[in-house]
């Protein structure tokens, strides 16, 4: 399995992970659990440093239908995440690799897609809201 860290940072979080007094803040910023609400202006240019702080984004359109564009497949090799649909209305989000050519989805008001990087190709899936009631 890829991993972003070398052995020598792997070995450092699991000693810190085990001191209570940073765990909590190490494991948030290593794993990158917090979610992230964008309110789109244009093309949306996403990074590196975005994806790996949030693995969830919470993408609003913000009144028509915009493209967003990941960053190079070789910086995220092993990335998985999610890009949810935040709309308030039937406003759609293309996906797109790096250079802006390759579509990887087209996420609909509501929708979400789930993100993977083998790091020469984008992979998404399209996940749909769903209630229990």
């Amino acid at each position: 399995m890829a991993s972003f860290l070398t052995a020598e940072d792997r070995h450092t979080i699991r000693a810190d992970i085990r001191n209570p007094a940073t765990a909590s803040k190490l494991i948030r910023g290593a794993i990158g659990d917090e979610a992230l609400d964008i309110t789109m202006t244009g093309t949306l240019t996403m990074t590196k440093n975005l994806h790996f702080t949030h693995r969830i984004l919470r993408l609003d359109p913000a009144g028509t239908n915009r493209q967003a564009n990941l960053p190079t497949e070789a910086s995220m090799k092993g990335y998985f995440g999610l890009i949810v649909n935040a709309a308030d209305a039937a406003e759609t989000i293309t996906i797109k690799e790096d250079a802006g050519s390759a579509t990887i989805a087209t996420v609909a008001q509501s929708e979400s897609v789930l993100l993977f990087c083998d790091g020469t190709s984008w992979w998404g899936i399209i996940l749909t809201a769903s209630s229990i009631t």
